[in-house]
């Protein structure tokens, strides 16, 4: 069908009028995404950007033409597309939907048991845990999570890409979502979309979120957002793919939905953690926070990560020009290198830390230790007992003792602790956060996890979008400290996640400085720090000495 020139003015004056309409909807519910869109279009405008994707009137209907690689996006017009799309979504409960309720808690006939690698916390809370869900559904006539094969209505919906939008309408109108997540990797096709979709149309009866051409940590966060904002019925997402976008788009919600899990919060882990923290308290010193003498002696933080191993040497050759605070899990490959630290630090209440303490092997008889109040009671005997100090990790009793930190890990717990001191000089070593490319190990070999490993090519070289793998995956890629590129996982991120939060928390207190020696993940706010860059000079031994008084007065 021909078009006259009066036509297809009239065209583009109504996706011109609906663009600006758009960003006007932007203006109010996303600013910020708003001006990245004004400034992609001045810049493409202005000739300081060329765009790899332009907007076409081809064959009676829009479509998206790639430059880069000679082709259309879609391969129908948008009329067939959304119909199709439109047929792909249903109310069914075994299609297309990411469930946050496992079906191990809730079909299971009878209270199940556990056994997590010796793991006697984590063990005992969870079998408390299938326990009462399995009373709460005694209630409820021993309902199964599955009997219900279709809803009536879906709470959330996200669309993972987003290409023109046409179908958004289409599937809004049919589900009618009290919630809508938008997402879309490209801020090209985003922008391009707003020529032709009305967002605010979905918006009349539902709430409208937006994650538009964000990196994997910064998605994740808005996915976390996105879910807790919806919390209520945040058990259950439908969604549709267009499959032009990678994987992490969809996998990453996967990440973020365990990270804000229900059964994230563990009562009963809670309860024996105020139990042995109080039995602590009353028999060692606690550990307080003093900024009145800010601490400008560099301290070298080892952590078990593939790049302590890798740069060893360097720590026998500076263990005097530092002080040293070595996790518990590093003391075996501490051992084999005879490096003494000057302090081990401990956080886990499980017997699983006690495999990470060598009974042939004491360099560590000297040192201070900094002990949670939960940490097994047997970690506790490996010390003397009056260069013990316990801190509280998850909240406390003592009026000077840690503010809450909010980590789950001795490793953010750590960089957490040495600000609360008032550690100006902090050195991050084996803190990697991240798989190493060569080996796809995280962990150095001597560590009990090391045997878990990623095959870094093959996730490098995934191209084909799969839900189900997408929806299990654990990885992320994200940046690194000295490489574009690594990966990390669910664990991980949260904990890099923790490093900047704690780093933002404590930035407007006092001056301090970061230095990131890893080969691993990039944490913002830390420096990313060669060790041939590192000169120092030795410290005095007895300024070593006077810490104790530091950290109980």
């Amino acid at each position: 069908m021909n078009y006259t020139k009066e036509q297809i003015d009239s065209l583009y004056r109504a996706i011109n009028a609906v663009y600006e309409d758009n960003l006007e909807f932007l203006k109010v519910i996303d600013n910020n995404l708003y001006k990245r869109v004004v400034k992609l279009s001045n810049d493409i405008e202005n000739k300081i950007y060329n765009p790899r994707y332009e907007l076409e009137f081809i064959n009676g209907s829009f479509n998206i033409y790639d430059k880069q690689t000679n082709s259309y996006l879609y391969n129908q017009t948008l009329k067939d597309f959304s119909q199709f799309a439109l047929k792909e979504i249903d109310f069914a409960l075994n299609k297309a939907v990411i469930l946050e309720l496992s079906p191990s808690l809730y079909d299971i006939k009878s209270p199940k048991l556990n056994r997590h690698f010796n793991n006697d916390v984590l063990t005992y809370s969870l079998n408390r845990i299938h326990k009462d869900i399995f009373e709460f559904r005694k209630k409820f006539n021993f309902f199964k999570l599955y009997d219900l094969k279709e809803i009536k209505r879906v709470p959330n919906f996200i669309f993972f890409g987003t290409l023109l939008g046409q179908h958004l309408l289409k599937i809004s109108q049919k589900v009618k979502a009290r919630s809508y997540l938008i997402t879309e990797e490209s801020l090209e096709i985003f922008r391009l979309s707003l020529f032709t979709t009305e967002y605010k149309i979905l918006s009349k009866e539902a709430k409208v979120y937006f994650c538009i051409a964000e990196d994997n940590l910064k998605m994740i966060e808005i996915y976390e957002n996105y879910i807790l904002k919806n919390h209520i019925f945040g058990y259950l997402f439908k969604f549709f793919s267009t499959l032009h976008h990678s994987k992490e788009l969809i996998s990453n919600f996967s990440i973020a939905l365990s990270n804000k899990s229900a059964y994230a919060y563990d009562h009963y882990k809670m309860i024996n953690y105020a139990k042995y923290t109080l039995k602590s308290l009353k028999k060692y010193r606690y550990l307080k926070t003093n900024f009145k003498n800010i601490i400008d002696l560099p301290i070298l933080v080892l952590g078990p990560g593939p790049s302590l191993r890798k740069n060893i040497d360097f720590v026998k050759k500076n263990i005097n020009n530092f002080i040293t605070i070595a996790f518990g899990a590093t003391i075996k490959i501490l051992c084999e290198e005879k490096i003494i630290p000057d302090i081990v630090i401990s956080v886990d209440p499980s017997s699983l830390i006690l495999n990470q303490f060598p009974t042939n092997c004491e360099i560590y008889k000297n040192s201070i230790a900094f002990l949670a109040g939960d940490t097994h009671l047997e970690v506790f005997n490996l010390f003397k007992e009056k260069n013990i100090f316990v801190y509280e990790s998850i909240f406390n009793f003592t009026k000077n003792g840690l503010n809450e930190p909010g980590v789950i890990s001795v490793g953010d717990l750590t960089l957490f602790i040495l600000l609360s001191l008032g550690f100006s000089n902090i050195y991050l070593l084996g803190t990697d956060l991240a798989y190493d490319s060569k080996t796809g190990s995280s962990y150095d070999k001597s560590h009990t996890q090391s045997k878990q490993k990623i095959a870094i090519e093959l996730q490098k070289n995934i191209k084909k979008i799969t839900i189900e793998e997408d929806i299990d995956t654990n990885f992320i890629k994200i940046k690194g400290n000295f490489a574009d590129t690594v990966y990390t996982d669910r664990f991980f991120y949260q904990i890099i996640k923790n490093n900047i939060n704690i780093i933002n928390r404590f930035k407007n207190k006092f001056d301090f400085t970061i230095y990131n020696l890893n080969d691993g993940a990039y944490i913002k706010g830390a420096i990313p720090t060669k060790i041939n860059r590192i000169s120092l000079k030795p410290i005095n031994k007895d300024i070593k000495k006077l810490l104790k008084n530091k950290f109980s007065s």
